[in-house]
C-alpha cells in the first residue's frame, strides 16, 4: 500500500495528459494506428511523471537515465508516429539540435536549476520531448 502513496496525482499533469489524449483522438479519428501510438505515448508519460519513478530521478542516477531514455527514445517517437507529418528538415540537423539540448540539460548547473525550480524542470522536459519529436 505504501507504493500507491508514492504516485503523483498532480491535477495539472493529469489534466495535461487528458488534454493531449483528447486532442490527439480528435485529430486522428480516422487513424486507429495513430490513436494506439497516442495511447502508448500518454501511458509512457504517465509512468514518467506520475509514477514513483519521477521522484526517484532526483535521488538515483539510474532512475534519471531511465526517465530521459524513455522520454526521448520511446514517448517522443510515439508522438511522432501519432502526429506524422512530412519531414521539412534534414534528420542530421534535427539530430544535432536534439543532442545539443539533451547534453545541455545535463550540465550540472542547468540540471540543478531544473530540480530546484518547477518552471525550469518543465522547460527541460518540454525541450527534450520537442527536439526528440522533431528528430
Amino acid at each position: 500500500m505504501d507504493w500507491v502513496s508514492q504516485w503523483n496525482f498532480d491535477p495539472f499533469v493529469i489534466g495535461g495528459l487528458l488534454l493531449l489524449l483528447g486532442a490527439g483522438f480528435r485529430a486522428q479519428r480516422d487513424h486507429p494506428d495513430r490513436q494506439r501510438s497516442l495511447v502508448m505515448a500518454v501511458g509512457v508519460f504517465a509512468i514518467l511523471f506520475l509514477s514513483p519513478l519521477c521522484a526517484l530521478t532526483t535521488a538515483l542516477f539510474s532512475a534519471r537515465v531511465l526517465h530521459h531514455l524513455l522520454l526521448v527514445a520511446v514517448a517522443a517517437p510515439l508522438l511522432a508516429l501519432t502526429f506524422a507529418a512530412r519531414a521539412t528538415a534534414s534528420a542530421g540537423g534535427s539530430f544535432v539540435v536534439a543532442t545539443m539540448v539533451f547534453w545541455a540539460w545535463h550540465v550540472p548547473v542547468l540540471y540543478t536549476a531544473a530540480l530546484e525550480n518547477t518552471a525550469i524542470y518543465w522547460a527541460m522536459q518540454a525541450s527534450l520531448v520537442v527536439t526528440a519529436f522533431l528528430f
